[in-house]
């Protein structure tokens, strides 16, 4: 389990769930981001909860600071996100995770996805 790097979101957590691709391909669990508007709660939980990313190695090694001992919570579901990712042919996160964060609750606000 990982902290993200500052500045940012000191509560979020990343967890790696798979690696694939020779390491190329990491995937994680994300957990612990308060929603940046009380109006957001009301459409994504608070704190977020990101059961599947699929990430480049090189994005995640660029987001994470230090190694901690906390606890996942027990909902995650990430091999259900997981399945889902593999079953749609889905695509790989070159983005750091709190671009990721970002991107999601750009997504959530204005309807329409970042353009990073």
């Amino acid at each position: 389990m990982w902290t993200l790097q500052p500045p940012g979101h000191p509560d979020a957590r990343v967890r790696v769930g798979r690696i694939e691709d020779h390491g190329q391909t990491i995937h994680i669990s994300m957990w612990g981001v308060p929603a940046p508007a009380p109006q957001i709660t009301d459409i994504v939980a608070s704190p977020l909860i990101a059961s599947h990313l699929p990430i480049t190695s090189t994005a995640l090694r660029n987001s994470v600071a230090h190694r901690v001992d906390d606890s996942p919570p027990t909902d995650l579901q990430f091999e259900e996100g997981y399945r889902t990712w593999r079953e749609a042919e889905g695509g790989v996160f070159t983005l750091t995770v709190p671009e990721i964060i970002d991107a999601i609750y750009q997504t959530v606000e204005t309807g329409t996805p970042s353009k990073q």
